[in-house]
């Protein structure tokens, strides 16, 4: 399973904020950019002539749906992490096609709601849906918990960094993200002692992360 870094969720920061409620007007991606191509979890698409013929071939060769989506999403972070969108995208929709089942491709559709599109209404509604998955990887819930501090919804992102946790107890940036949600509480005492669990779980800290959490609160 593919570990999402502050590398590969760039330009994901707490300046979004500014921009998540007041996207700018732009022309409409072709269906095939947008996340489950343009559909609704209510009325999802069904899949073209085209897409069963790659499904049964897939199948023929022994090859399972479920593996071969999660393949793609292998895929679709890298395209991710090199900011190329709609490569991703496209990746992340094939993945759904494949699996409508894993929660990581709407961690995907999520993401690229966030960070291309701006809308964070659709990001938060596939982050839930990601959330609601089974097997879902466990920086979908650091993804959705940053997303919720950025918009000030801290108890929420406390209770889901938390989780993550729980999915996996070395959750790349789960602990970053804490001190963060702790910092912006006031807890400072809080906020230095996760910035160092972070430090020793070996995430993505920016530079002076740790002294700057741990100021007020302790010492680095």
């Amino acid at each position: 399973m593919l570990k999402l870094s502050m590398k590969h969720l760039r330009y994901f920061s707490g300046c979004l904020v500014l921009y998540l409620f007041s996207p700018q007007a732009q022309p409409a991606p072709p269906a095939i950019e947008m996340p489950m191509y343009g559909s609704s979890p209510a009325k999802p698409r069904k899949p073209s002539e085209k897409d069963m013929a790659f499904i049964q071939s897939l199948e023929k060769s022994g090859k399972t749906r479920e593996a071969v989506a999660k393949e793609v999403i292998r895929t679709a972070w890298e395209e991710y992490a090199r900011t190329d969108y709609k490569l991703a995208i496209r990746k992340f929709n094939q993945a759904w096609l494949l699996d409508p089942e894993n929660g990581d491709a709407y961690h995907g559709f999520a993401l690229i709601s966030t960070v291309r599109d701006k809308n964070a209404e659709e990001a938060e509604k596939f982050f839930r849906l990601a959330l609601s998955k089974p097997g879902v990887s466990a920086s979908a819930y650091v993804s959705y918990g940053r997303f919720l501090w950025i918009v000030d919804r801290l108890d929420e992102s406390l209770v889901t960094l938390q989780k993550s946790l729980s999915v996996s107890s070395t959750a790349r940036d789960a602990r970053l993200h804490i001190a963060r949600v702790y910092y912006k509480k006031k807890d400072f005492g809080k906020a230095c002692e996760w910035a160092r669990l972070a430090r020793d779980n070996n995430d993505d800290l920016p530079p002076d992360f740790l002294e700057d959490m741990c100021k007020k609160g302790g010492t680095a």
